[in-house]
């Protein structure tokens, strides 16, 4: 106890600005919990040159849904004193960010006064954080039913602005005088006026990346002219057109929920990134839409569910482009998927069901991601998992319920031969306990039916991927001992197919440690289990 309180004597006798260097490298949460350690350090604290300020970090977290005003009033006095305090000493605020949110809450003001008198003091606070060359600004005000006014003056006076991150407030500006500025980021915003984002190119003419999510008050966003724009990003409420021109973007993300939005960016030529999620465009106009690309590299299209003018419902795909090399696909509707990128190198693919029929050419696609959303039969997994035989690693996240078909089925059809396979189960919502085995004999029983991996690897430490490991290594003791539970069946399981296994325990620091099949089974059985996040490794001999 006396080593520790000396300990801390010597800290508070360093001279004040080492202390402040030393809590420079700290993040404002911390720097906050420091302060109550002490009169000292409540000290050095109130003169410590903070421009981080979240309520979340001075203990405004509440459990309703709405947070009282008159503790944020309080919370924004505290900033409007510190500020004013650093603005007497004339120091430069290279990051200012204040934010009154905390997950999903509002701010409730009960009375028009309270209401008043917050954004009178949020203005002040405003001013002295933005008026000494600040480089990186970001302000959240989540009111109920009413969004905060931005001050005019921040757009004119901020001329050193680089990042400029903006959510739940009002712009009513006619334009935004920010030479500097490298990233927009408006977040919930409501634009006053349309002039607002047309006068970009004129006033923030370096602009790299913009962000626009969940705004109102645009019919149209049109982004054209900028020389610099690398990455666009457009969620929720979308404009009813989007055009963007410049030769210079590389990423455009569009995330929109079932509304009909016209959009053209094929001026875009060196367009390297292209995401569409939960879009109303047709299937026609995506595929034309990726063939304008031919610089493309990376492709996410993201849907519930497409529709097709034609045919009502979006149920087939062709993806061509020959300079593609990461693509992926999430769909509950799709039933047929041609693929035609011979460079393409990663795939993954989130699927409803699997579709009849699939086509891709594969000879460089090195990892494949298949995520099964729902059931499917033991025959579709097989048929599918056999267009990724050559592939060098398949990742596969499956469900609990697949169907295993007639053993008299399956001994007339060839398992694919992955080289190797990662695995991670979901077995929610599954039930009791015999239940769970019985899963756990179908999904073992069916996974190694319908492919004989070289290898496989497991994630350790999760309930049910021990619970699969679990139920595996019974299977392959019982072959251990020549127990096998088809010896005197005509339909013999994968079990008989099976020559020889290694296990190999792969911990976290890099140690690999040979395992036998009955000792990690006592492991699991005897609830020792093992470290979370370590992989058991499985070689197989077929």
């Amino acid at each position: 106890m006396s080593s520790c309180t000396i300990d801390a004597d010597l800290i508070s006798q360093l001279p004040d600005h080492i202390i402040h260097q030393i809590l420079s490298f700290l993040p404002t949460k911390d720097v906050v919990r420091l302060s109550v350690l002490s009169k000292e350090w409540y000290g050095f604290f109130t003169y410590f040159p903070i421009f981080d300020f979240s309520n979340s970090y001075f203990g405004i977290d509440y459990q309703d849904y709405f947070i009282k005003v008159d503790r944020t009033l309080e919370f924004v006095k505290f900033v409007y004193t510190s500020l004013l305090r650093q603005s007497l000493h004339s120091r430069n605020v290279p990051k200012f960010e204040l934010s009154l949110t905390r997950k999903s809450k509002y701010i409730s003001c009960t009375t028009p006064q309270l209401k008043h008198k917050l954004t009178v003091l949020i203005n002040r606070c405003i001013r002295l954080g933005t008026q000494y060359g600040v480089k990186e600004l970001a302000l959240e005000f989540p009111y109920d039913n009413y969004y905060y006014r931005l001050p005019k003056a921040i757009f004119f006076s901020a001329k050193q602005l680089v990042v400029c991150k903006l959510a739940y407030c009002s712009i009513d500006a006619p334009t935004i005088n920010l030479p500097s500025l490298r990233e927009l980021s408006l977040k919930v915003v409501y634009l006053c006026d349309q002039r607002i984002i047309h006068n970009l190119v004129f006033t923030c003419p370096f602009i790299e990346k913009f962000t626009i999510a969940h705004c109102s008050g645009l019919d149209y966003l049109t982004l054209s002219g900028f020389t610099k724009l690398k990455k666009v990003k457009v969620r929720g409420r979308s404009p009813n057109k989007i055009e963007v021109d410049a030769l210079s973007l590389q990423n455009f993300f569009f995330s929109v929920f079932g509304e009909d939005t016209e959009i053209n960016i094929i001026a875009c030529k060196n367009l390297e990134v292209l995401k569409i999620k939960n879009s109303s465009l047709t299937v026609g106009a995506i595929q034309d839409l990726i063939s304008k690309f031919s610089a493309l590299k990376v492709l996410v299209l993201d849907f519930d569910k497409v529709w097709d003018l034609d045919a009502n419902e979006f149920e087939s795909i062709k993806i061509s482009n020959q300079r593609l090399e990461k693509l992926k696909l999430c769909s509950d509707t799709m039933v047929e998927t041609i693929i035609d990128a011979p460079r393409l190198k990663s795939l993954k693919y989130l699927l409803g069901k699997i579709p009849s029929l699939f086509s891709a050419s594969t000879a460089s696609l090195l990892e494949v991601d298949i995520v099964l959303l729902r059931h499917c039969r033991l025959l579709e997994l097989n048929k599918f998992l056999k267009n990724f035989n050559q592939v060098e690693l398949v990742n596969l996240y499956i469900p609990y319920h697949i169907s295993c078909g007639f053993p008299e089925i399956v001994s007339n059809i060839s398992s694919s031969i992955i080289n190797h396979l990662e695995l991670n189960i979901n077995l929610n919502n599954v039930g009791d306990h015999a239940k769970v085995e019985a899963a756990e004999e179908a999904l073992v029983n069916g996974l190694f039916w319908a492919s004989h991996p070289k290898s496989l690897l497991i994630g350790s430490g999760w309930d049910t991927n021990n619970e699969f490991m679990k139920f595996l290594c019974k299977k392959l003791v019982l072959r251990e001992k020549e127990q096998l539970c088809c010896a005197a069946s005509k339909v013999k399981c994968w079990l008989h197919e099976l020559k020889g296994v290694n296990i190999e325990h792969c911990r976290r620091n890099g140690e690999r440690k040979v395992l036998a099949c009955d000792v990690l089974l006592d492991s699991l059985e005897n609830l020792a289990p093992l470290a979370l996040d370590e992989k058991i490794y499985f070689v197989f001999q077929w």
